[in-house]
């Protein structure tokens, strides 16, 4: 089943985003819808309905400001039929009457000094597009106004009967962070002709760009047994797609069958961000307050909370070490590092500004303090990353960018038991506090989450989200490349691979899901879920069974509050490793504080404050319209 709704009802609404992306070509001719405005695409053609030619010019509106607010020359660019001779004082006189300059005198309940942005006389039916310009730009002609109100009339010029929406409509650039979950530009493992996309539900912007080849997204489900919820692609925000409708499809996807995908504020294609990997990456990494020298290829980078301001520590890394315990060099013992900066609108670049050949990478975790962004070639989350303050009032803030990939390491997280299965007497897990299992002290936002799988409480003395489950919180972003969990991303056919798991005498387990929600681990015949796994590596004293590494062992969650964006398609979950869940929830922060520096999208948001969808003409205008 397909579902798609549209944002029009009798009544008020609530604040909605839509998201309007840039356009790539020119002005569109007066009341030519084109289908990548919410798929209402030749909305004007004959038979609607009064309501339906009000809405799609309402829709036309939006597209016709998304490309009004891009142009160099405003407002001379948006004006149709302007002469070549025309002064600039003809110019902004022109742009006052269509709606697109401020004006203290225009007034459109007087025909005479207002007109229609847009009209169109079709048979009985006639349509007219209206702008009420605010002022708020600071006076300034040459740029356009930050919001508008919009009025789309229809009116049959028989029976006079008219249909009117008004809304109030905010333009502003859109910036990455804005992003929930998205891929800019995917390619797909040889062999492989789809980019499956599984059920899930998202809040936020969700973006699917272009895929390379010919290739298209398809939206699976996970069995026919499995309950419609499950099978449900639930998009609570706008979706936006690059590509444009699919020859016989009529959208920009295919889907199973079986699957219901639900667009709760509808989904626009042609829809176009900024994908160069060079100037995203740039625009952070010159306003870097900190960087760090490329004479070493990885800092290891701690965030502790401080007074009255979070810190940043760094450590000697150990990259050959695949436990956690061990990578940051004597963190277990007691060593807190060295502190390098404080958190206080820091963005800290990775490598020389003026050599992009010189490079370094950013291994990152903790408890973050204040608003901090970290730039690098690649990142590696050594652990969770979350925010000490858990409010809604929150000023901290998190951001990652990688110019190439951001990295899970093997042993990252390394509770290896499900959270139903530790108890208080599992010195193991005991051990990953503060080492890869961060918790920010007082109310966690995530307790009682019915998402979110928190022990019981007592289960386990001073523990609030389980070190089985990746706690991330902030935005994360892989210009270039993928969110690669370390060696997940090169899959081989061998089903094997993934399980290859040793114990500490070098007997390998066999992974099996013994009990419900219980993992459990093989070795000599004997069940063990409190062992202390490690991993195989031909680098090692202990040779892999199979002749190459384990992909890495099986973790409950992958827990993002903020955004994940990366250029290509990531694996988190193959067979019976990875995460077994990936849940990602949008921080509404970012639509008005993004964390310091990080890069727009070079596309254009679009907030619409208010819509009034109702029987009768409007009252903004004159009785004559």
């Amino acid at each position: 089943m397909f579902v798609r709704k549209n944002n029009s009802s009798g009544s008020i609404l609530v604040i909605v985003l839509v998201l309007i992306g840039i356009a790539t070509v020119g002005l569109m001719t007066m009341l030519g819808v084109t289908n990548s405005v919410f798929n209402i695409g030749g909305a004007f053609r004959k038979g609607l309905t009064l309501k339906l030619k009000a809405e799609a010019g309402f829709q036309l509106a939006k597209t016709d400001l998304k490309e009004c607010i891009q142009v160099e020359d405003f407002p001379a660019n948006c004006l149709k039929n302007l002469p070549d001779s025309a002064s600039q004082e003809e110019i902004i006189d022109r742009g006052i009457k269509a709606g697109l300059v401020y004006d203290d005198n225009r007034n459109c309940t007087e025909p005479a000094n207002c007109e229609p942005r847009f009209t169109k006389q079709e048979g009985k039916i006639e349509t007219s597009v209206f702008y009420i310009p605010k002022n708020d730009n600071g006076g300034d002609a040459s740029k356009p106004p930050k919001s508008f109100e919009v009025i789309s009339q229809a009116k049959n010029t028989m029976t006079g009967e008219v249909h009117t929406i008004e809304a109030l409509l905010q333009v502003k650039s859109e910036n990455f962070s804005e992003i929930t979950f998205g891929m800019l530009k995917p390619a797909l493992r040889k062999g492989i002709t789809k980019l499956t996309i599984m059920p899930a539900t998202y809040g936020g912007h969700v973006h699917f760009g272009n895929p390379v080849g010919d290739v298209h997204y398809f939206f699976d489900r996970y069995d026919t047994t499995a309950s419609l919820d499950q099978n449900t692609h639930q998009f609570d925000g706008p979706v936006t797609f690059s590509e444009v409708p699919i020859p016989g499809e009529g959208r920009p996807f295919e889907r199973h069958q079986d699957s219901e995908m639900n667009f709760e504020k509808g989904y626009t294609s042609d829809f176009d961000v900024q994908t160069d990997t060079d100037a995203i990456f740039n625009y952070t990494k010159d306003k870097a307050t900190l960087v760090l020298n490329p004479s070493k290829s990885n800092y290891c980078l701690k965030l502790v909370p401080g007074n009255p301001k979070g810190e940043i520590r760094q450590y000697d890394c150990k990259m050959d070490e695949i436990k956690p315990l061990n990578r940051y060099d004597k963190e277990r013992l007691g060593n807190i590092g060295t502190k390098i900066g404080e958190i206080d609108n820091t963005i800290i670049f990775c490598g020389d500004p003026n050599d992009p050949s010189e490079t370094c990478n950013i291994h990152v975790k903790g408890i973050v303090q204040g608003a901090l962004t970290v730039a690098a070639e690649n990142i590696y989350i050594e652990g969770d990353i979350v925010y000490k303050d858990q409010s809604a009032e929150s000023k901290d803030l998190f951001g990652a960018l990688a110019k190439t990939n951001l990295v899970v390491p093997r042993g990252v997280p390394n509770g290896l038991d499900d959270y139903q299965a530790m108890d208080g007497d599992n010195p193991v897990n005991r051990r990953l506090e503060n080492i890869t299992n961060f918790n920010p002290g007082g109310k966690d936002r995530d307790e009682g989450d019915s998402d979110y799988p928190t022990l019981e409480t007592g289960k386990v003395k001073g523990y609030k989200n389980t070190p089985g489950t990746l706690d991330l919180e902030g935005m994360f972003m892989a210009v270039g490349g993928v969110l690669d969990l370390e060696g997940f991303n090169d899959l081989s056919t061998n089903t094997k691979e993934g399980t290859t798991i040793l114990n500490e005498s070098g007997q390998p387990y066999a992974y099996t899901k013994k009990l419900t929600n219980s993992y459990f681990y093989e070795s000599g015949g004997s069940w063990d879920r409190h062992g202390n796994p490690m991993f195989c590596s031909n680098s090692k004293k202990i040779p892999c069974p199979w002749d190459y590494e384990a992909m890495r062992a099986v973790s409950s969650n992958l827990w993002i509050y903020g955004g994940l964006l990366t250029k290509g398609y990531s694996y988190t979950k193959f067979e019976d490793s990875g995460f077994q869940r990936r849940v990602i929830k949008t921080d509404p922060r970012f639509s008005d504080t993004p964390p310091p520096g990080y890069p727009p999208s070079n596309s254009s948001l679009m907030v619409v404050l208010s819509v009034k969808s109702y029987g009768g003409k409007s009252t903004l205008l004159a009785s004559t319209f």
